[in-house]
């Protein structure tokens, strides 16, 4: 096998698993060699598992093992993960917000902004620092809070408040922590409430809380498109790099709560799709139940089983169902009568939700084990939600999506916060959430110990102690000398459920 023609070779072992691979490595240098430079990153490649906070210098094969591991954990009957807050409560209950690049996780809650920094030699997470980001105490009101924050490059991005201001921030890499901020002309949004930022391709959206989204577009002559949605808008999605790019927007609004604009050439200012929660919500317009507003958008899966297209948008609603859309889904009607536009109209084509907790989701991520998962933020009790798409094989257009309540299981954000998840981002391995009080880590990875994350001197109430967990000390604050995990609620969706409980 050895002589034929090394392309001929890959094309063969492109398909093989992991411990194929291995053997083969060892049966000769040669094939050691072939194996180590273009099989294991070929594998990679074809095994997608996104990951910001793992270092990019890892070798193919300690990367694919650690991906294999952590798999493992994802898929166990246990789930088994390490959970951590990741700092001390803050003062007051706030509505934080999570970006996160190769270098930094950044928390952006009140007026301040936490950072932490990833190492670039092993898995660790250390805390950098926070930045306040008003300093004259006598201006300090509602409006400096942060809403809105996306990273543009490695150590660049785009922050929007509460006013109505967005500013454009470079972390500078001196010794200290530094903050290098440029407003940017934002009067356009009047000093409205900054909902969302999206950043993809130098393209720049943003969108305010009464509805009116800006569009910059990049090229020799730099324009920017305004439009009024006239609606109360909660989140955006941009999709610059779809073959008809588009944009979807989440509101609050009985005959067109989900909607999706061309962007080719600027902001459509009527939408090309809207779409619905149910059958019932397309016949019935403005009598919708309780699906009639969507807080949380997001994309798909990269490894989910209808494909990581680009025309995949996957969305979480008011009455606790996360709906999964594919614009190229023949589940549409074209009666233009039922939203008052010319749009076409879709339905789900698959419809999630935790029939134990009916609250409306706030926060949305797709990644985890697998590169198969979706997780969603609960509007109460802290509560994260997830199901592995992996097995799912039936369309589900029912008004209450708990048919795949079976592939689905929670867990609650560590010290039970009782507060919505306002926001989430999934890796490979690790789930960065933040509550009202704090940001935390789910950590499915095989290497976390108790200095992996820094140390939180918080109290832990005796009934929340993990006993796999750190020690803590007489007056129950926790301490990093031992294990790393706090102890957390978790529980399967399907407990407690009939064999076809929530069929259509």
């Amino acid at each position: 096998m050895i002589q034929l023609p090394a392309d001929l070779i890959l094309r063969i072992i492109e398909h093989a698993d992991v411990p194929s691979l291995r053997a083969l490595s060892l049966t000769s240098k040669s094939f050691h060699i072939l194996i180590v430079q273009y099989a294991y990153p070929a594998y990679l490649r074809n095994h997608p598992r996104p990951s910001f906070s793992l270092p990019e210098t890892w070798p193919s094969l300690k990367r694919i093992q650690y991906d294999i591991l952590s798999d493992e954990r994802w898929d166990s009957e246990l789930h088994d993960f390490v959970a951590r807050p990741l700092q001390a409560p803050w003062q007051g209950k706030l509505q934080p917000v999570l970006a996160i690049s190769r270098s930094y996780l950044l928390v952006g809650a009140g007026s301040n902004l936490y950072i932490y920094r990833f190492s670039q030699q092993n898995s660790k997470v250390s805390f950098a620092g926070s930045v306040p980001l008003q300093t004259d105490p006598e201006e300090e009101t509602r409006h400096s809070d942060v809403s809105a924050l996306r990273f543009t490059s490695e150590e660049n991005f785009l922050m929007g408040f509460a006013d109505g201001t967005v500013e454009r921030v470079d972390l500078l890499s001196t010794g200290r922590l530094e903050l290098r901020r440029e407003i940017l002309d934002t009067s356009r949004h009047q000093e409205d409430y900054i909902e969302a930022i999206c950043h993809d391709r130098e393209q720049t959206l943003i969108l305010s809380s009464s509805g009116l989204v800006s569009l910059s577009l990049p090229g020799s002559e730099p324009s920017t498109t305004t439009v009024d949605l006239q609606r109360r808008s909660w989140t955006a999605l941009s999709r610059p790099q779809a073959s008809t790019p588009y944009a979807v927007f989440g509101s609050s609004s009985s005959s067109t709560p989900l909607t999706v604009h061309a962007t080719a050439f600027g902001l459509g200012t009527e939408p090309s799709i809207v779409l619905f929660a149910n059958t019932r919500q397309l016949h019935t317009p403005g009598n919708s139940g309780s699906a009639s507003a969507v807080y949380a958008l997001d994309s798909s899966p990269l490894c989910a089983p209808w494909g990581a297209s680009d025309q995949i948008v996957t969305s979480g609603w008011y009455d606790g169902g996360v709906r999964v859309y594919d614009l190229r889904s023949s589940l549409r009607t074209t009666k233009e009568e039922k939203s008052g536009t010319n749009a076409t109209h879709l339905l789900p084509s698959f419809s999630f939700s935790d029939p134990w907790s009916p609250e409306p989701i706030y926060s949305l991520a797709s990644g985890g084990g697998a590169g198969a998962h979706i997780a969603a933020g609960a509007a109460r009790h802290s509560v994260v939600s997830f199901w592995d798409v992996r097995n799912v094989s039936q369309q589900i257009n029912s008004p209450h999506p708990r048919h795949n309540a079976r592939f689905g299981w929670a867990a609650h954000a560590p010290l039970n916060d009782s507060s919505p998840v306002y926001s989430l981002i999934m890796e490979s391995s690790r789930v960065w959430g933040a509550t009202q009080s704090r940001p935390f880590v789910f950590d499915f990875g095989p290497d976390v110990v108790g200095d992996t994350y820094p140390n939180v001197d918080t109290p832990v109430p005796a009934s929340r102690r993990d006993r796999r967990g750190p020690r803590q000390d007489k007056s129950g604050n926790a301490t990093k000398k031992e294990g790393a995990g706090f102890y957390v609620t978790k529980y399967e969706h399907n407990r407690g459920l009939s064999l076809g409980w929530g069929r259509p």
